[in-house]
């Protein structure tokens, strides 16, 4: 039987590679056998889970993160398509290459930052005092009050996202916003995005 998985070990990290013509339920529980056979098996490497041409829906992805999570001491979660074999984007590239993307499970506190040559998955709050920088998009899974800088490098096709979204300081590619100090304490606890329009950072509701 077709194995629904394939590893390849990289100088970067390591690289898993779903099958075409196999279905997700198969998917999940071969992974989820694997991460019980062998917890260590990426201790202290970073995953890349190349996506091929599949197309996985959001919960399909929510359960994927959750099962490779249960691997022991992996460093960092990256997920891509056709990324056979990981390696540093250099200072050419604006945006994160081949849609890398590093997600993140915790909350990021006061004096901590977190920089990525690619978009970034915040699974917690962004407190003040905290950074957050990414070549390509940026979301956050909760309160962002801290600073961001989405698009390093000058891709303005970046975005922020978050469900609380209050940074005390916001830049996307070459522009910076500062939210009013009289709309802090009354502002909304709705999603929003923020992006670039006519030369302008804009921020709008996001229905998700």
């Amino acid at each position: 039987m077709k194995s629904a998985f394939s590893f390849e070990i990289t100088a970067q990290g390591a690289v898993i590679t779903f099958e075409s013509g196999i279905s997700f339920s198969i998917i999940q529980q071969e992974l989820q056998q694997h991460t019980e056979e062998a917890k260590n098996f990426f201790s202290g490497v970073d995953l890349y889970i190349d996506l091929a041409d599949r197309k996985f829906s959001i919960n399909q992805i929510d359960k994927i993160i959750e099962i490779v999570q249960n691997y022991k001491d992996v460093k960092n979660i990256y997920f891509a398509r056709n990324h056979t074999s990981p390696k540093k984007p250099t200072s050419k590239i604006k945006g994160p290459q081949k849609r890398e993307t590093v997600f993140i499970k915790r909350t990021i506190r006061s004096g901590q930052k977190v920089k990525y040559p690619t978009n970034i998955v915040i699974m917690g709050d962004v407190n003040p005092g905290s950074e957050i920088i990414a070549t390509g998009d940026i979301v956050v899974i909760g309160n962002l009050r801290g600073v961001v800088h989405a698009g390093a490098g000058g891709y303005r096709e970046a975005e922020v996202l978050a469900l609380h979204l209050d940074p005390t300081q916001l830049r996307i590619a070459d522009l910076i916003s500062r939210p009013p100090e009289d709309e802090k304490s009354s502002k909304k606890e709705v999603p929003e995005k923020a992006f670039i329009e006519n030369n302008n950072i804009v921020v709008e509701e996001y229905n998700i």
